[in-house]
């Protein structure tokens, strides 16, 4: 780390940083690395503008009430029943049939409704996504920014402390009363500078959290997508085929029951 960050201090980007800041602007060495410190301030506050959590909730919500109205299903509603062949054609039988079509028809309708509105949320889930992975690039970008800026802080710290303010010590040692107000400025300045690099690299841990953080959204979010895709890529069809297919055995069981009788 040691080796990477003296290598970083001898970039033209980090030299030229470091030559644009006046250490004897007070204003100048406050505002050092403004820039790419409030771009990790803005871009964090786009995430907890942009991310709905209620969009996340309303589709685990309705999920779940996907699975209880396919809880409704009853395996006793396509039970065989002893009755006679009176009993099916003229009495309960026949009504009981269509109160079981009345009901899974109801249930299908139920369905439909909910895929519409889990289908909006994921359009809404897809571009969070897809901004989080921008986010996820703008952080990284900033980070690496403000790395540069702590090199730079740190250049004119090494310089202030190993060159301008022993010369102007040695020029107070020697009597030099001009040099003395000078030497109380720039000690001053460094430690404007020094606590300056401080803010940077804690503005660098925050970039640096919120890099998994980030990851965390996504993860979570392209979950909830594969549940969805799953439940109506696979379990709806899946479901519906089943009960038409139970609904289908029913009627025939009821034929094949009457017809003996027939």
């Amino acid at each position: 780390a040691e080796a990477q960050k003296a290598e970083l201090k001898t970039a033209p980007d980090v030299i030229n940083i470091s030559k644009n800041i006046d250490i004897k602007d007070q204003i100048s060495i406050l505002e050092f690395g403004k820039e790419p410190a409030e771009g990790i301030s803005q871009f964090s506050g786009r995430i907890l503008n942009n991310m709905s959590v209620a969009e996340t909730q309303k589709s685990t919500v309705m999920l779940n009430q996907l699975g209880k109205i396919m809880d409704k299903f009853e395996p006793e509603d396509f039970a065989e029943e002893k009755k006679g062949f009176f009993g099916k054609i003229f009495g309960k039988g026949k009504d009981i049939m269509a109160q079981i079509m009345a009901k899974y028809q109801t249930m299908g309708g139920e369905i439909e409704v909910v895929y519409t509105e889990i289908i909006k949320n994921e359009v809404k889930m897809k571009n969070n996504v897809a901004m989080l992975n921008q986010l996820a690039d703008e952080n990284i970008k900033y980070y690496f920014e403000l790395e540069k800026y702590v090199a730079a802080g740190e250049l004119i710290a090494e310089d202030l402390r190993n060159n301008k303010i022993p010369q102007l010590q040695e020029r107070v040692n020697n009597g030099d009363q001009m040099a003395g107000i000078e030497l109380s400025k720039t000690s001053a300045a460094l430690e404007m500078v020094e606590q300056r690099i401080y803010d940077l690299e804690m503005a660098k841990q925050v970039s640096l959290q919120t890099g998994p953080q980030i990851d965390m959204l996504q993860k979570g979010n392209v979950r909830l997508i594969g549940k969805i895709n799953s439940a109506f890529v696979i379990t709806i069809p899946v479901f519906k085929s089943a009960l038409i297919q139970a609904v289908a055995i029913k009627q025939q069981k009821m034929t094949a029951e009457a017809l003996p009788e027939l």
